[in-house]
């Protein structure tokens, strides 16, 4: 999203900025890991499941505030799914864990 379309859809906050590059630098050094065979499956999986749950845990979608109703109605499908696809992280580890 270009700067002046973050501006027009989103007010500023003091953590928005901070926050997206700090995940999107990690998520980037741990894609490059997996990218390079570094990681195991179940390595993978638990680091998709700390960066999904931390995201819940911090309220990561609730730190945007949207300019539009369609806007809000986005994250609020973003987090109820983050959630939900972090629980089928949780099963597929129980899963490796029983093996």
């Amino acid at each position: 999203m270009k700067q002046d379309n973050f501006e027009k859809n989103f007010q500023e906050n003091n953590f928005t900025r901070g926050i997206i590059k700090y995940v999107s630098n990690y998520v980037d050094e741990q894609l490059e890991a997996a990218n390079s065979k570094k990681l195991t499956v179940e390595e993978a999986l638990n680091i998709a499941l700390r960066v999904e749950q931390s995201m819940l845990e911090k309220k990561c979608f609730e730190i945007f505030i949207p300019n539009h109703s369609t806007l809000k109605d986005v994250l609020d499908r973003l987090n109820k799914d983050t959630d939900r696809h972090a629980n089928m992280l949780r099963k597929e580890l129980e899963k490796i864990a029983k093996k």
